[in-house]
This record gives C-alpha cells, sequence and structure tokens, in this order.
C-alpha cells in the first residue's frame, strides 16, 4: 500500500472514531475544524445527524418490542431505546440482527425492579424475531417419521427445526404477551405471582406461533433440541412433570413441523 494511501486510510479511521463518538454522546467529541460549517455550525450539523440515528434505531427495537413499548409507555420506552441505542450502537451494515441485548439491559436498569418481568417479556419478543428469520425447514416425510418402529425409539434421536426457541420463566409472559397484542382493546388482569411458565416460539408455516406448555412437555422439547435421544427425553420430563403423553407430543411436534427428521439409532433402521 502506498505511503499516502496508508495515511489517509489511517487518518479515516480516527475520523470515523471521533465521529461515532460524537454522535453517540454530545458535542463535537474532537471534530473542531474537521467538519465543513458552510453557513451551518459543527455542533448543529452533528446534533441533526445525531437525531435521525436514535430516532431510527429507537424505531428499530420499537418494531421488534411492541409489546414492552405497550407495557411501558411511548416515551418511556423511547427514551429506555435511546439510552440503549447510545450503548449498543449496531456493529453490522444491517439492522435484521439489532437489539437482541435489549433484553439484558431492561433488567440491568435500576426502574427493572418495578417491572420485573419486562426482561423476559423481550425476550419472548426477541424469540418471535429469531423465528421469524430462521431459514424454511426441509422436511422429511412425516409419515416416515411417524411410522418408526417402537422398538427403535429408546435410542432415535431428532432433528427439530430452527426456528424452534424455548423460554422459561418466573412471570406469565406468554399470558402478558396475549393481553397485549393489538387486538385487545381491553387487556385482562395477569396474576404475576402464577408461578414458573413455560413458552415455545416458532414458525411452523408463515407465521410465528407462540405456546404455553406443562413442565413436562417443555422440558421434552428442550431436551430434543438439545440433542437427546428419546428415552433421555422422556426420562427428564416425566421427572419434570411425573407423566407426559409422549405419542400425543410427538405427532403434534411432527404436524406443525418442528420435528423434521428422525434418526433410528445404528443397527437398528427399520
Amino acid at each position: 500500500m502506498p505511503l499516502a494511501t496508508a495515511l489517509t486510510m489511517q487518518h479515516l479511521g480516527k475520523f470515523q472514531k471521533k465521529m461515532a463518538a460524537a454522535l453517540l454522546g454530545s458535542g463535537c467529541a474532537g471534530l473542531d475544524g474537521e467538519v465543513v460549517e458552510n453557513g451551518i455550525p459543527a455542533a448543529r450539523r452533528l446534533d441533526i445527524y445525531r437525531n435521525n440515528l436514535l430516532i431510527t434505531l429507537t424505531d428499530a427495537l420499537a418494531q421488534l418490542y411492541p409489546v414492552v413499548e405497550r407495557l411501558v409507555g411511548t416515551n418511556y420506552f423511547r427514551q429506555v431505546a435511546c439510552g440503549f441505542a447510545r450503548r449498543h450502537p449496531p456493529r453490522e451494515r444491517s439492522l435484521l440482527n439489532y437489539g437482541s441485548a435489549f433484553a439484558d439491559f431492561l433488567t440491568s436498569r435500576p426502574s427493572a425492579a418495578a417491572c420485573p418481568y419486562l426482561g423476559d417479556v423481550a425476550r419472548l419478543e426477541w424469540a418471535c424475531h429469531l423465528a421469524f428469520h430462521a431459514p424454511d425447514p426441509t422436511m422429511s416425510d412425516p409419515a416416515r417419521i411417524l411410522e418408526l418402529p417402537a422398538h427403535t425409539w429408546s435410542g432415535a434421536r431428532v432433528r427439530m427445526s430452527s426456528s424452534l426457541q424455548l423460554i422459561e420463566s418466573s412471570y406469565p409472559i406468554f399470558r402478558i404477551w396475549m393481553a397485549n397484542q393489538p387486538e385487545e382493546a381491553d387487556p385482562p388482569l395477569v396474576e404475576l405471582d402464577a408461578g414458573v411458565t413455560f413458552t415455545s416460539v416458532a414458525r411452523p408455516g408463515y407465521d410465528v406461533e407462540v405456546r404455553s406448555h406443562t413442565a413436562g412437555d417443555f422440558q421434552f422439547i428442550s431436551q430434543l433440541k438439545n440433542g437427546a435421544s428419546l428415552q433421555a427425553a422422556y426420562e427428564a420430563a416425566t421427572e419434570a412433570s411425573g407423566s407426559i403423553d409422549i405419542e400425543a407430543l410427538l405427532c403434534e411436534l411432527v404436524e406443525r413441523r418442528l420435528i423434521i427428521d428422525i434418526e433410528p439409532p445404528e443397527g437398528k433402521r427399520p
């Protein structure tokens, strides 16, 4: 690389860091003399860019977390989202994956004690985002999956849809999420002390589905998602809840395209 080009690139890198600091902070951040004023003070020019940046990022977060916004109100949400944007600016050109840390940010705020469930609601909404953008699964023949001989089940493993997301919470986040959908003009009251809840999010077709589960069913699905055999998943599920209807649950998971393939143990192929 020619020396002149290297020096130019070095200056560009420093300038970009200064610009980022200015847009995410306040004032000129050392850019005095490097921004052409042309009738408008440099600080004013940077204010325009800063406002546009923060509006863009807060709008992106509002699209991702509409239930959180409805729970806390638009003004407070935009205040929190602006604070998040300043501390967690985008690291990629696309905003598709922007906002993954928003739930942790909400939980870490001093005001979180007033709404302790807010972080988990945000995690549920992020799970909806991940499910919606997950690749479409290539599914094996459902009949082949369901007709696998019972004697091969104990060591068989399944492949789950990549859209499947699982959330365990100390709060009734499924009910909170349902009560704050756009069609719910008069949401019902939700008891926050209902105990631990288990929620799944997936996109079996074109639309994202959010469902509530018993402890046993959730444990079974979670174990399968993590690569456990059907037998190991069944044992973990029954330990969690006493008993589950494994055949009915497997049929449901196949019909909803959440189990997309099944592999019997070696030496036991039909």
